[in-house]
């Protein structure tokens, strides 16, 4: 018998040059124990360096780790209710709160900084008659207590006004303030916790209010608004308090 008939009847054909190669890469078709079931072991990346699946065990030696899930956003660039990112809260500061406070502001500031200059006008005054010897040092002192009541009493309040706004979104509560440069504050609702709306007696006057917002990171406060706008944004924002 030759060389070529010595393959025994009903073996396997002889395997081809590199098939041996494949078949051992080949991956299992079951796992040990696994009765002879199929193997469902989940998809990996084909290829070392490949970002890592999100997948339970979709890693592979060398594989750099996956970036994290970003949290879904509303149309509004939120992340979530009373939440703020910082492309949304970005959008905010670049621009003025939409509201401003009551023209009527401008009386009660007017008014408390008259009452402060009223003691150094009587001093002065008292000065004046008690002392006439020194009339010009007494006129100077005079002309410069004047000077700054009248900037105090009429120029400050309008520049107060100008710069004070105040705005309250489906998810922040937004503030500026200031005398000569504006000064934004952002709270998100998330992190409101107590809310209370109140009015002083100058306030009672005017026809004011002022909202208090307690946070997590301190207080805010909305001041010299209309005493509608005090109760109807107040009771917009007592309905975002956690309930106990």
């Amino acid at each position: 018998m030759s060389q070529e008939d010595s393959t025994p009847v009903g073996a396997p054909p002889a395997a081809a040059p590199g098939a041996l190669l494949v078949e051992e890469l080949r991956p299992p078709e079951s796992w040990p124990g696994a009765g002879g079931r199929k193997s469902v072991a989940p998809d990996v990346p084909a290829w070392p360096g490949r970002a890592r699946s999100h997948d339970p065990g979709g890693s592979w030696p060398g594989a750099q780790p996956a970036a994290p899930r970003r949290p879904a956003r509303t149309a509004t660039g939120d992340t979530a209710a009373g939440q703020l990112d910082a492309q949304a809260l970005a959008r905010l500061r670049s621009r003025p709160p939409a509201h401003r406070i009551s023209r009527l502001a401008k009386g009660r500031w007017a008014l408390v900084a008259g009452l402060g200059w009223l003691a150094p006008f009587v001093l002065v005054c008292g000065w004046i008659a008690l002392d006439p010897t020194r009339r010009p040092t007494q006129l100077v002192a005079l002309a410069a207590v004047a000077i700054a009541a009248l900037a105090h009493i009429v120029v400050l309040p309008r520049l107060r006004y100008r710069l004070h706004r105040w705005e309250v979104t489906d998810d922040a509560i937004y503030v500026q303030t200031g005398s000569l440069r504006p000064v934004r504050r952002v709270v998100p609702l998330a992190h409101v916790r107590a809310v209370t709306t109140g009015q002083g007696p100058l306030e009672r006057i005017f026809e004011l209010g002022t909202i208090s917002v307690n946070t997590t990171s301190g207080r805010v406060r909305l001041t010299n608004l209309p005493r509608r706008a005090m109760r109807d944004v107040g009771a917009r924002l007592a309905e975002r308090v956690p309930k106990a």
